[in-house]
């Protein structure tokens, strides 16, 4: 007799404990979802310095309110969408606004097709690239840096004569401001023009290379005669 109290017991208590979990899953978890989550944004893949956020590269997730921190608390359309990534940010990583440069969205955009004397081999879109100029021009046959840290919207392969691609890399196009495709148009009339992907740069060549504008800047001014 007492056995089958114990096991009447023992059902009863598996019995609410079940009945709880099962409340717990179908109400009462639904509700703090919806009561105690909040929208924030984050990277769906690394976001390449001076790349342009949109739906392609940022995702919606929710995290818990307790979670949630003052800079998290963007509007996708306000603050994120259309602007440009000030630094690389990180697959998963939650969008802040010290991370956004925000852009005049009325400002003239170029999408540049760049050829390069050098092998771009392994470049691909959304990767970080400098592009740097030998301003042969100027009978200078160091390298300058005419662009830094621009992200690749796309790239051309090469084709052979029969029509198909070679699998060589024949130019890069980036987004530049119109500032920007002026300083690139007077380096390309300048000398050979190399596209170098910023991440295969040591730190020395990083922070050491002259840029283009400041070594024409530096050009002696020729005399005119009277």
């Amino acid at each position: 007799m007492k056995t089958n109290k114990l096991l009447f017991s023992v059902l009863a208590v598996t019995f609410i404990l079940a009945a709880a979990m099962f409340y717990y899953q179908n109400f009462y978890k639904d509700s703090m979802k919806e009561e105690d989550m909040r929208i924030v944004y984050v990277a769906r893949t690394d976001i390449p310095e001076g790349t342009k956020l949109g739906k392609e590269n940022i995702a919606a997730i929710q995290i818990p309110v307790t979670a949630m921190l003052s800079s998290y608390k963007l509007d996708y359309t306000k603050n994120i969408e259309g602007n440009i990534a000030s630094s690389t940010i990180f697959e998963h990583e939650v969008i802040v606004k010290e991370r956004i440069t925000e852009k005049d969205r009325d400002k003239k955009q170029f999408m540049i097709n760049v050829q390069s004397v050098s092998d771009m081999r392994g470049i691909d879109k959304g990767d970080t690239v400098r592009i740097a100029v030998i301003p042969t021009e100027y009978d200078n046959t160091d390298l300058f840096m005419v662009l830094d840290k621009k992200a690749v919207a796309s790239n051309s392969i090469k084709v052979n004569s029969s029509g198909k691609e070679t699998g060589v890399i024949d130019s890069v196009n980036l987004l530049m401001s119109e500032e920007e495709a002026a300083v690139f148009y007077k380096a390309s009339k300048s000398g050979e023009i190399i596209v170098m992907e910023y991440n295969t740069l040591a730190d020395a060549e990083k922070s050491g290379m002259q840029s283009f504008n400041e070594f024409i800047t530096n050009l002696p001014v020729e005399e005119t005669g009277k």
